[in-house]
């Protein structure tokens, strides 16, 4: 039985409808999303491409993508594609996330081996083949709070392969104005 995920106004965050269709789940996801534009909802986008964000809007922005993906971890929902393009706030600011094309539902000690996401915000279990669970969501919720407080990804490359490579061996280097303060690594 195929599984698919929506998300609606009234509730935000995704249900599961065990026997919907591929093209069920998609039409329900863009009526839902294109009612979500045509009221002027979406900030995201906006907000993101607006230029760097203060420390304390990152800071209450995360928390609002924290929450929207613990309350997919806690119904056993991995996103596996979590990015900006994916996040869009209500009129009060809460995130709400769209596309759920990766989504998979687990169990516990269940992992993945699907190599799916957008590169620059995929973790590195996900590129060494090993099987990846929820913790590739906190990655992606890492990468996009280092983008909002710098600008910037924190590992670039000319192509996919060397943006994957850095994924895997380098550490992210903190812009000095960013350096000793308190961020969790």
């Amino acid at each position: 039985m195929q599984q698919t995920q929506s998300v609606t106004p009234e509730e935000p965050n995704p249900t599961v409808a065990p026997e919907a269709t591929d093209t069920t789940a998609q039409i329900l996801i863009s009526n839902q999303i294109s009612t979500l534009h045509c009221a002027g909802i979406c900030k995201w986008v906006h907000l993101h491409h607006h230029g760097l964000f203060r420390e304390d809007l990152a800071g209450i922005y995360t928390a609002e993508i924290v929450s929207a993906a613990s309350h997919l971890h806690a119904n056993d929902i991995m996103h596996s594609d979590l990015k900006p393009d994916n996040i869009i706030l209500d009129v009060d600011g809460h995130a709400m996330f769209t596309d759920f094309g990766f989504a998979k539902q687990f169990a516990n000690d269940t992992r993945s081996k699907t190599m799916c996401g957008t590169i620059e915000y995929m973790s590195p279990q996900v590129f060494l083949g090993k099987g990846y669970d929820e913790a590739t969501d906190w990655w992606s919720v890492e990468i996009m709070l280092f983008e909002m407080l710098t600008r910037h990804l924190p590992f670039i490359g000319c192509n996919r392969q060397k943006i994957q490579q850095k994924i895997i061996i380098e550490k992210a280097k903190l812009p000095a104005f960013l350096q000793g303060k308190h961020i969790p690594s």
